[in-house]
């Protein structure tokens, strides 16, 4: 064990941001798993977490990205032992912090070495050329649910230059655009999530390729599986949460038949979404939309998402979807909408960003979306964008 750890520490130890050195490093860390187990980076993550939150009480109800960030994290990496998950590991913590924020940032970065390796022959370009030339009609792009566990498909991304197995290219651009990018750290703690059940895709054609372009994903959860919705989930439903007019919400929800029995009061608003919805085959969330594109064609493939999103859940009989999100283009454009088409029934405000659970009614979201180009759509984010400024 010792022996893999001087590896891995030599290899971190010099100009790390060199890719060479950088490989070197997953290289060891890689051998050093055959013998301490695959999920030996995640047990060094979660016991630092943990010793966190332990020094400093108060980030129980924060997000990763908090608890990374605190005073009691870098208090926990320097002071706390690992105790028996790898003791060799302690002495390389010092040298990857130099280099990486956290162990969960150098945890995102391995996930991506080894995924890419496993597909022999691989390079990385910064952006594929060949999403350049992809245009802003819609009729272009095939959009569909899939359960990714048994797909066998090869799909292009941006982040890999051969072309990946579905379930590989989605865990790809999760963590390229969802982890590395907007710092949604949770997502490495659940990345079976990525993998696997039903997904939302949006594909482009090749111009010189049998196989298509992987342009967005979203998994979707089905409401059979409510109690491990990331709307229910602890940091989802804190104290920090502001609940809109539950009153109104409440009677909303029955009148949308949603839920059998209205609430009066905030506490019992989740119990009503929780207990008392009528049909649970009928209600899904959407989690972990990701766009993989150039930032010229963002927005654009943004839109599309949304749109393909409503029109494919509803024509799967689904007549509610939840989502959560802090993007302030989608925000914007709900707040456009009409509360038949979308409804708003939390916010969480850190100062400089603002996360929103809601709810779409899909066949008016549908219609909203059929009824609205792109030119529109950048429209009305502009006007409402403004309005609020």
């Amino acid at each position: 064990m010792a022996q893999y750890s001087t590896e891995v520490e030599s290899s971190l130890e010099f100009h790390l941001d060199s890719r060479v050195k950088k490989e070197r490093a997953f290289e060891a860390f890689i051998r050093l798993e055959t013998i301490q187990g695959k999920h030996l980076i995640e047990e060094v993550c979660r016991k630092r977490i943990s010793d966190a939150r332990k020094i400093d009480p108060s980030l129980e109800s924060g997000n990763l990205l908090k608890i990374i960030t605190s005073n009691a994290y870098e208090k926990a990496c320097l002071s706390s032992s690992l105790g028996s998950i790898a003791i060799e590991l302690e002495a390389l913590e010092s040298t990857i912090h130099q280099h990486y924020p956290s162990w969960l940032d150098f945890w995102c970065d391995y996930l991506i070495y080894k995924l890419r390796k496993s597909y022999q022959g691989y390079s990385c370009p910064e952006q594929a050329p060949t999403y350049a030339y992809m245009p802003r009609v819609d009729g272009y792009y095939k959009s569909e649910l899939v359960n990714v566990s048994s797909n066998t498909e090869l799909v292009f991304t941006p982040y890999c230059s051969q072309p990946m197995r579905l379930a590989d290219a989605i865990l790809m651009s999760n963590l390229q655009t969802l982890v590395r990018k907007e710092q949604w750290y949770e997502i490495l703690l659940d990345l079976e999530l990525s993998q696997n059940e039903t997904h939302f895709v949006l594909t482009a054609p090749s111009i010189d390729s049998e196989h298509r372009h992987l342009i967005s994903s979203a998994r979707i959860q089905c409401g059979k599986s409510l109690s491990e919705w990331l709307f229910f989930s602890h940091y989802f439903n804190n104290p920090l949460w502001h609940f809109e007019n539950s009153n109104e919400l409440g009677q909303l929800l029955v009148q949308q038949k949603v839920t059998s029995e209205t609430t009066t009061s905030d506490a019992s608003l989740q119990h009503q979404l929780h207990h008392h919805t009528l049909n649970k085959n009928a209600i899904c969330e959407i989690i972990r939309l990701a766009i993989s594109a150039p930032r010229s064609l963002g927005l654009y493939f943004l839109y599309l998402s949304q749109k393909r999103l409503a029109e494919v859940l509803d024509e799967n009989q689904f007549c509610t979807a939840f989502i959560i999100t802090q993007n302030p283009a989608m925000l914007y454009f709900y707040q456009s909408m009409s509360q038949k088409s979308y409804t708003n029934l939390a916010f969480f405000s850190s100062g400089t960003e603002q996360i929103n659970k809601g709810m779409w009614y899909l066949p008016n979201v549908r219609r909203d979306f059929e009824t609205t180009d792109f030119r529109s759509y950048k429209t009305k984010v502009l006007a409402e964008k403004r309005s609020q400024n």
